[in-house]
Parts: structure tokens; sequence; C-alpha cells
């Protein structure tokens, strides 16, 4: 029974590892399919629409780190606009596919940019036009984040293989 701890252990552990590197992989996977869809919006069709209204959505996180807890806000504008293709009236809200701001005032400044009542340029989704937006693509922090991750998973599975490679290799 006391050789089996060990064998035990290893399998726990593998099986964790191998679990954690699927949902991280499948996860990582998503997002750039997400983004991949995001940056296509510049090719999407153009149509005026028009403002209704705009405020901004805030989401407050907390996190405990040891002892102590650290909280962050972010701030998103909502710009609620209308606009019409093929003679259907749709409605949609997205200013710019992932884009958060860590100010309220940086947010603010974004509003200013879309008057209640003004005209827009919305790009929208030729195979689905209720999918809309008013700056096309993915910021450069979006950008800069999900590159992270995707070399960081890249490594990871670099490295996996590579300790495979050698635990074989050394049998």
């Amino acid at each position: 029974m006391h050789q089996e701890s060990p064998g035990l252990l290893a399998g726990c552990v593998i099986t964790f590892v191998s679990i954690f590197l699927i949902v991280w992989i499948s996860t990582v996977a998503y997002f750039l399919y997400i983004a991949n869809n995001y940056e296509k919006s510049w090719d999407w069709p153009r149509v005026e629409g028009k403002v209704l209204s705009h405020n901004i959505s805030t989401y407050r996180s907390t996190s405990k780190n040891g002892n102590s807890n650290s909280s962050s806000t972010t701030y998103t504008p909502i710009v609620l606009y209308s606009y019409s293709v093929n003679r259907e009236v749709f409605e949609n809200d997205t200013v710019q596919f992932l884009k958060t701001y860590s100010s309220r005032s940086k947010a603010e400044k974004v509003l200013e940019e879309y008057p209640v009542d003004s005209a827009v340029i919305v790009f929208h989704n030729p195979d689905y036009p209720g999918d809309a937006v008013l700056v096309p693509g993915i910021d450069g922090n979006s950008r800069l984040v999900l590159n992270i991750f995707t070399g960081v998973t890249v490594l990871l599975i670099f490295l996996i293989l590579l300790a495979w490679w050698k635990k074989r290799k050394s049998r």
C-alpha cells in the first residue's frame, strides 16, 4: 500500500495539471477566436445611424491578497444607437469591442464624441446585422493581453513537451 501512494499522488497531479491546461488553452483559444472576429469588423459594411442615449457602465472588482483586499473599477461607455439595414431597424450599444477604461473621465470623453441625436457611422456584421460597433477592431491593450496569454500558452505547451521528450529520451 505504501508504494502506491507516490503513484496515486503523481496521478492526481497529472490529472489536475491536465485539466488546468485544457481549461487554460480552451479559454485562450476562445478569446483568440472572438478577437479574430472583432478584427474582421474593419471590413463590415457601414451605414449611418443615430445616437439615442448614452451612459457609463461601472464594474467594480475586489480581490483578496493575503490579509488585505484590493479593488479596481473599470468604466465602459455605453452609446445606444439605431441604424437600418435592408429597411430593418436595429439598436446596439457597443462602442468598441473589449474596451474599458480605468478612469471615469476617460469614459466620459468617449461619450462626448457621441452626443445624443448625432449621426454616427455604424459598422455592422453582414451575416448578423444586429451585431454592430462604432469603432471597429480591438484596442491595443486588449491585443497585448491576448498576445501575452497566447505566448504563455505556447511556452507552457513547449515546456511540457520538452519535459516529456527528455523523460522519454532518458529511458
